[in-house]
């Protein structure tokens, strides 16, 4: 795959020149350019989260599952929410529970046109066929996100390495999210704090790249 910002990494080193003051400000200027340009290319999938409380038939027995796309169901992902997380269990009356399921892949858009109810109604039929459980609905909700899951092409891991060496040259800017170095949760708080860390951090002192020009005659 094609590097992330075509070579501007090694053209945003801090420089100074003689009797041209802005041509350092002009190389940060096009890297930076190239570096949103790239991450403006990063495709999205749209989704949608369906949450339920279950009144349970019977023990609910792990944390979730995730479902392939070559099994073409409706949902393609689940949390046992209440499992997961004891604080949620213990807000809950005893023989209930609480399952997220998720819906989205990258260029299915068909369950978008579906009003809430259906989209409920059918990622509830799809969670009861996967598990074979016959669990009773008390409540649903359902969120939709848009461009909410980014997807990584071949090369991303090298094309956010060649983003985070022009973001380095810049002093005071930083990057963070869910485009860079991974969806989940934790990835996401991993990024934020290094973010963080390099925004507090005292700037770097560097010895420019110093051009030399002829005076003009």
């Amino acid at each position: 795959a094609a590097p992330l910002l075509s070579g501007a990494a090694e053209s945003a080193q801090p420089t100074a020149a003689a009797g041209e003051p802005s041509t350092a400000a002009g190389v940060h200027a096009a890297a930076l350019a190239a570096a949103a340009h790239r991450l403006a290319a990063v495709p999205y999938a749209d989704s949608a989260l369906v949450t339920a409380v279950l009144r349970t038939r019977g023990e609910l027995r792990g944390s979730g599952f995730l479902v392939p796309p070559v099994e073409e169901t409706f949902i393609k992902a689940s949390t046992y929410a209440s499992n997961k997380w004891p604080w949620l269990a213990a807000e809950l009356p005893a023989g209930h529970a609480v399952v997220r399921m998720s819906i989205g892949r990258h260029g299915d858009a068909h369950w978008q046109r579906l009003p809430d109810a259906e989209l409920a109604e059918r990622a509830l039929a799809d969670w009861m066929a996967i598990t074979g459980r016959a669990d009773t609905v008390v409540h649903t909700e359902v969120q939709r996100w848009t461009a909410a899951l980014p997807q990584y092409a071949p090369g991303h891991l090298e094309a956010a390495a060649d983003l985070d060496a022009v973001l380095g040259s810049v002093p005071g800017l930083a990057l963070a999210g869910s485009a860079l170095d991974g969806v989940g949760i934790p990835a996401c708080i991993a990024r934020a704090r290094t973010a963080v860390g390099r925004l507090l951090r005292p700037a770097r002192s560097t010895s420019p790249h110093v051009e030399h020009h002829q005076p003009k005659e």
